[in-house]
């Protein structure tokens, strides 16, 4: 383990007053057994951390950090070439570096005791040998426990879920799949034969899409409709039947879907579809707008203009510009808020939406009831690989010079729960990790924060 000279000099003063204080030497007078000694200056118990006071802050890294989190007692730092073990006091116990050629589109997550490494190379092509690679440590050693050529990957919190096809390192010869690992040991869990081109953790629930081959363009004349296979993320055991539309979202149990009516010059018109996950039809709603006269390039493209967003409490939104804009309930499909689209509604917690502008730099805390304003910020959103963000604080970064400053906003109030230096980049029970830019490379911070 290797200490700092601050660490270093702190030890050695502790450790001549110990000596001081042993009573060696000719001249000590030691009090009667159980008494104090009459001078004795009772020490001082340490001051309580205090929101904002920082833990311990990491020497500078030459290459961009990609996410913080907690393992143990210590943390692990994983930038976009190395994973950084850390223990409580900020010391560095083990670097694990990646391999050069699988450092191209880095993403790192923490899954229980280990770190899930996730790289796509620089100009990968199925036929190259490089394919997407998966490397798995053990957080609290560094010791690669296992590693994998796959696909697509996405990290639960008992599972690592990935596809792969024969010639991708996973040895099927039988067609596509998608498999769930176990993140100790690399074994697999379960296998479902399926076509991947991208997949998504929903709730308790993997939604797996591809773009089937042999579409019948003359009832999409987009050439857009994708195929969804809802899968349970323990077992792998499909969830109704495979559903073959446009623009797929998941809401709760339910499956969106956005299908493009057509449009007449500038006059558009839509149809969301909700869908249980047996393919049954819940509710179906059309949508008409016109686009404005100045709108160009993907503006003023009908199929590009509608956007279905699901939010918390069996909610979505469906915005086109600042043309359309409302909140639905996923269950039902009723309008319960029109705003016009000229803001976009992020979430909600504790009966307060978190609305922002189109511009995203504006935000405002709305009562879900009445829509009336409880408070307003300025800022960005901060937003981070792990989407780390702790419920019920909205994260914002603001610029102060050249630095920035990361600042937690309670969205029930609005009030400021913290406001240290760096962005957002993983937060945990009582602390916040910031990076702090310099010249030298990118710093993590490790601030207190018991919210």
């Amino acid at each position: 383990m290797r200490f700092s000279a601050g660490r270093v000099a702190t030890a050695a003063v502790v450790l001549l007053a110990a000596v001081a204080c042993s009573g060696q030497g000719p001249s000590s007078e030691r009090p009667a057994s159980g008494s104090p000694s009459a001078d004795a200056t009772p020490t001082p118990e340490p001051a309580a951390p205090r929101a904002g006071d920082v833990r311990w802050l990491s020497r500078a890294y030459g290459e961009p950090v990609e996410a913080v989190a907690a393992i143990g007692e210590g943390h692990v730092v994983m930038t976009s070439a190395a994973t950084v073990r850390l223990d409580a006091a900020g010391e560095e116990e083990w670097v694990v570096r990646e391999p050069a050629s699988r450092r191209g589109y880095p993403q790192a997550f923490a899954a229980g005791d280990v770190v899930v490494r996730y790289s796509i190379p620089e100009g990968t092509d199925p036929g190259d040998g490089r394919s997407p690679h998966v490397r798995v440590l053990d957080g609290r050693t560094g010791r690669l426990r296992w590693q994998r050529d796959v696909g697509e990957v996405v990290v639960t919190p008992s599972s690592v879920i990935a596809s792969a096809c024969g010639g991708r390192g996973d040895g099927a010869s039988d067609g596509c799949a998608v498999l769930a690992l176990d993140p100790a040991t690399g074994r697999e869990r379960w296998r479902t034969p399926a076509s991947v081109d991208a997949l998504r953790v929903v709730g308790a629930t993997v939604q797996v899409t591809s773009f089937p081959y042999g579409t019948d363009r003359s009832a999409d004349p987009y050439g857009e409709r994708t195929l969804v296979r809802v899968l349970d993320a323990e077992t792998g055991e499909r969830l109704g039947p495979d559903q073959l539309g446009n623009f797929f979202e998941a809401a709760g149990r339910l499956l969106v879907e956005e299908s493009v009516a057509g449009s007449v010059g500038r006059a558009c018109q839509a149809v969301l579809v909700a869908r249980r996950l047996d393919g049954r039809e819940v509710w179906s709603r059309s949508f008409d707008w016109t686009l404005p006269r100045e709108a160009t390039g993907p503006d003023a493209d009908c199929a590009l203009a509608l956007d279905v967003t699901p939010l918390g409490r069996g909610r979505i939104e469906v915005v086109a510009g600042d043309r359309v804009g409302l909140l639905l309930d996923a269950r039902t499909g009723r309008t319960l808020w029109d705003h016009g689209g000229r803001r976009r509604v992020l979430d909600s917690f504790a009966g307060v939406d978190v609305v922002t502008d189109s511009a995203f730099r504006r935000f405002q805390g709305l009562d879900a009831r009445t829509h009336r304003r409880r408070w307003q910020a300025t800022g960005m959103p901060a937003l981070t690989l792990q989407d780390v963000e702790p419920a019920g604080y909205l994260a914002l970064t603001r610029s102060e010079g050249d630095a920035e400053l990361l600042e937690l906003r309670s969205v029930r109030s609005g009030e400021v729960s913290l406001r240290t230096p760096g962005s957002l980049v993983g937060s945990g029970r009582d602390w916040v990790a910031t990076v702090i830019k310099s010249p030298r490379g990118d710093r993590v911070s490790l601030v207190h924060w018991p919210h």
